[in-house]
């Protein structure tokens, strides 16, 4: 009978030994999955900082997300509608557990300043304008004229690497209009559109 005993005594404790050992594996198996599904929803909204605001706020919705829109410290998700087309996605705190994110919104005026200060530190405006006179008068000679200091009309940046500008020139003693597209360096700035109309 001592025998059948050990033997019940070590069936049982084999048995909790491989139930345990089985249990801490589908509790790892649910931590993984949880795990995953929180990085997962982490990773969400990782992909819009800097993308349109409309398109974030579409994503959130989709996503079954409840969004919170912050401008300059003040809570705008009331009005977010009014205001979308003038700013871009910031900063994005999400909680996957209560579905919210929290938003920061980027003024687009704040981004094209940026931007223009990054190109200024390539390319400096003044040297893209004075570029593109040098560009007219290799065309049309001493009769190309462009005086950028008080016909200019438009000067920014298109991409990341390159003017845009336009202004008033003269043609032969005629006034006209000077597009061009200007990208490069201070030392070597390179034309890459240029027209006269």
């Amino acid at each position: 009978m001592k025998n059948s005993i050990k033997g019940i005594l070590g069936i049982v404790i084999a048995f909790a030994l491989i139930s345990t050992g089985l249990s801490g594996c589908f509790n790892k198996n649910q931590e993984d999955k949880t795990a995953d599904t929180t990085s997962e929803a982490q990773l969400l909204f990782a992909d819009q900082v800097g993308a349109p605001l409309s398109e974030t706020i579409d994503k959130i919705n989709a996503a079954g997300y409840t969004g919170t829109y912050i401008a300059d410290g003040v809570d705008v998700t009331s009005i977010i509608d009014d205001v979308k087309e003038d700013y871009t996605t910031g900063e994005i705190k999400e909680d996957p557990k209560n579905k919210t994110a929290e938003v920061t919104l980027k003024p687009i005026s704040h981004i094209q300043a940026e931007q223009n200060e990054v190109q200024s530190e390539k390319l400096e405006e003044d040297k893209a304008w004075s570029a593109v006179k040098h560009h007219g008068q290799g065309i049309y000679g001493e009769d190309f004229d462009l005086d950028f200091s008080t016909g200019k009309t438009i000067a920014k940046m298109e991409g990341p690497d390159t003017w845009f500008l336009k202004s008033y020139c003269e043609v032969n003693g005629k006034k006209m209009i000077c597009k061009a597209k200007v990208t490069g360096t201070n030392e070597n700035p390179e034309i890459i559109y240029f027209g006269v109309y």
